[in-house]
């Protein structure tokens, strides 16, 4: 018996981000193909991690993600829209916002500061909600700890209009417990507000908090879980 979608049903909303058949080598080594082929959609309201060796390209990937770069062959869709017809700047701009290992802060900014550069919405209730109290959100970003300036990092990236948080080694510097709770919050990130969330890891625990894993293996994503 076939089956008809209802007429008045929603039609599925397309992929956050996806690759499509990339093809990635550096200009300098055009034979050594980091990504050959890769192909993968990435969901609003669900949190992937990318796992692979160092080397494998799992960086180059996310660059690639957030319009940073652009592959040899293939494309990169947002939306459903190819990145060429989107523009790279207007992407990076809109679609998405990273999460980095070393935070990428601005030193002599405090919390607030920081994150008032991505947002308009109010600094303090995003820095709260990650766990940074009023007092800290006035302090040198340097008086915090690591775990405190990858929260701050976070709060920016969550006070963005973008759906897409793309995160490289988000708790690659983190002691564990620390960890553990930016895992937390990327997570949370993901199932409470809707957020496509993709963090390439060498981390087994925030691969295990993610909802689906990839592995990035001979250029290729294979889907593990």
């Amino acid at each position: 018996m076939e089956k008809h979608l209802d007429a008045g049903a929603a039609a599925p909303r397309p992929a956050a981000l996806e690759l499509r058949d990339v093809t990635y080598a550096y200009a300098s080594r055009p034979r050594l193909k980091i990504l050959d082929g890769a192909s993968a959609s990435f969901e609003e309201g669900v949190m992937y991690a990318i796992v692979g060796p160092s080397g494998c390209g799992k960086s180059t990937l996310l660059s690639l993600l957030g319009g940073l770069d652009v592959p040899v062959s293939g494309e990169v869709a947002a939306a459903g829209v190819p990145l060429g017809r989107v523009g790279l700047a207007r992407h990076r701009r809109e679609n998405v916002a990273f999460v980095f290992q070393g935070y990428n802060l601005v030193d002599y900014l405090t919390p607030a500061e920081n994150v008032a550069l991505a947002t308009r919405l109010p600094a303090l209730p995003l820095l709260e909600k990650v766990g940074i109290s009023a007092e800290d959100a006035r302090r040198s970003v340097l008086a915090l700890s690591g775990g405190q300036q990858q929260r701050v990092a976070i709060a920016r990236a969550l006070g963005s209009d973008a759906r897409a948080l793309l995160c490289d080694e988000p708790t690659g510097s983190l002691d564990e417990d620390t960890a553990e709770e930016v895992a937390g919050l990327l997570v949370r990130a993901a199932h409470e507000e809707g957020r496509c969330v993709v963090a390439v890891t060498h981390s087994r625990d925030l691969a295990r908090r993610a909802d689906r894993v990839f592995r990035l293996k001979r250029g290729r994503l294979v889907r593990e879980r």
